[in-house]
């Protein structure tokens, strides 16, 4: 009698397992889910070891398998692959790519490509630039004594090199009253029919004026105005004599002065 009610509670405790499996139905998803989060955790382990290491699929670990077991149990088939492919990696930094060395361009006729040659960089301070011809004076001058001169006389010239021909020009030359200077003459290179010239005595010094004529026109060149003098004998000072020239170009109007030396 014992046996028989024992053999029938187990036929019902069997019953029931097999009544509450028939009626589980397992949540697939989150199960797959989760062994797939354990298998990537193995991987990100074992990444960077040598080539001997083994497959991070293969290694599996305990709660890990027993989730794979269950999967299995309820037919959820999972595909473990090797992971040959990796992100790209991509460039977040606001410096350009530096292309490859052996990079080339493109020639074709449907137009070129920007290899950076023609961009502008600006920088900080200005790029000095070249001479600019307009900035060049346009005569040049020097005062020298010439080197004809003697104790007794001396003759003081006023140099010009002109670039360009010049529409207006008046020269003067102020020889200081020093030692009992006298005038005895001038002259210039420039033709006498185009030059009005004066020579007067003031306080402090003689002076001798050339100015060019309307109409007339100084040709570019080198040209020379000389005022000629006696002075006592012997060695005169010649440090308060000066010159001066101002006229008109074709750039506009020029001015210089300057003072004597002695010509070597």
């Amino acid at each position: 009698m014992i046996d028989h009610r024992e053999r029938h509670d187990r036929i019902d405790v069997a019953a029931e397992l097999h009544t509450a499996a028939e009626s589980h139905r397992p949540d697939r998803a989150r199960m797959l889910a989760r062994v797939t989060a354990g298998m990537a955790g193995d991987e990100r382990r074992h990444t960077g070891r040598g080539a001997g290491a083994g497959r991070p699929w293969t290694r599996v670990a305990g709660p890990v398998a027993g989730l794979a077991a269950a999967v299995a149990a309820a037919g959820i088939v999972v595909l473990a692959t090797e992971p040959t492919q990796r992100p790209q990696t991509v460039r977040t930094s606001s410096e350009p790519a530096v292309p490859p060395a052996h990079a080339g361009r493109d020639t074709g006729s449907g137009g070129g490509t920007d290899d950076g040659s023609q961009r502008h960089t600006p920088t900080a301070s200005p790029t000095a630039v070249g001479p600019n011809h307009l900035a060049d004076p346009v005569v040049r001058s020097n005062g020298e004594i010439d080197p004809g001169s003697n104790p007794y006389w001396a003759q003081s010239d006023v140099i010009l090199k002109t670039g360009k021909p010049l529409t207006s020009l008046t020269v003067e030359l102020r020889v200081a009253h020093t030692g009992g200077v006298l005038t005895t003459g001038s002259w210039s290179t420039l033709p006498t029919g185009d030059m009005k010239v004066s020579v007067r005595s003031e306080k402090n010094a003689l002076v001798y004026r050339w100015t060019l004529k309307d109409g007339a026109t100084v040709p570019a060149g080198r040209h020379v105005f000389a005022g000629q003098y006696n002075h006592a004998e012997g060695d005169r000072d010649i440090a308060e004599d000066s010159y001066s020239a101002s006229g008109n170009g074709p750039s506009g109007a020029f001015a210089v002065r300057g003072a004597f030396r002695e010509a070597k």
